[in-house]
């Protein structure tokens, strides 16, 4: 996959259009902001970007490419490619936390790599992958916690779901039944309601915070 994309980002000369136009222009603005020095002004435009219809952090992530790159469709490509990489490795690694054996682990990231739909959004510079990734950290650090029992990956959950909001603000969707679900488990293990709603609120304020 990454191989092929490489190739495709070194051929493909069409425009971006549609949400990708939308996003790219943005981070486009922000480059040129951040360029001039002008700090202030990107803090408040960031804080309106997107003109409140979408969630932001997906403007920021082409960026550091930018610098490295210089401002182009092929650099913001390359941001995207390196989420493809980081989400196949989170993902691995979120199958063997499961019990799986790694023949199940490779064999779970070839054939989601390769279904239709997250073959053609890999070489997308939307939210789609960037959003992958985080549902599957997030879900990850829910099997390390132990049903919302282990602060530290309890603070891992607020980080990442506060992050999942900035890229998606339906983020919460993508992750509320999973979270019922070991809540209810959670319960069965212990009915320490106080001890409950403080590990689950502890999470919830730092996601809504970031």
């Amino acid at each position: 996959l990454v191989a092929t994309n490489s190739v495709w980002i070194f051929h493909h000369r069409a425009p971006p259009t549609w949400d990708e136009d939308f996003y790219l222009r943005a981070t486009e603005r922000f480059y040129q902001v951040l360029q001039e020095g002008r700090f202030d002004v990107f803090l408040h435009e960031f804080s309106r970007a997107l003109g409140g219809a979408k969630a932001p952090l997906v403007t920021l992530l082409p960026l550091p490419f930018y610098w490295l790159f210089g401002s182009s469709y092929d650099a913001a490509q390359v941001a995207n490619l390196l989420l493809v990489i980081i989400f196949n490795f989170v993902f691995y690694q979120f199958i063997r936390e499961l019990g799986q054996p790694k023949t199940v682990a490779v064999l779970a990231v070839i054939i989601t790599g390769t279904m239709p739909l997250a073959y053609g959004i890999s070489r997308l510079v939307m939210a789609d992958y960037a959003l992958m990734l985080a549902v599957t950290a997030w879900l990850r650090c829910l099997v390390k916690s132990q049903y919302f029992t282990n602060t530290r990956y309890n603070i891992w959950l607020g980080v990442i779901g506060g992050l999942g909001l900035l890229l998606k603000t339906l983020f919460p969707l993508y992750i509320i039944v999973t979270a019922i679900v070991a809540l209810l488990r959670r319960l069965e293990r212990s009915d320490d309601w106080q001890q409950l709603v403080r590990d689950v609120g502890l999470m919830v304020i730092l996601a809504y915070s970031i």
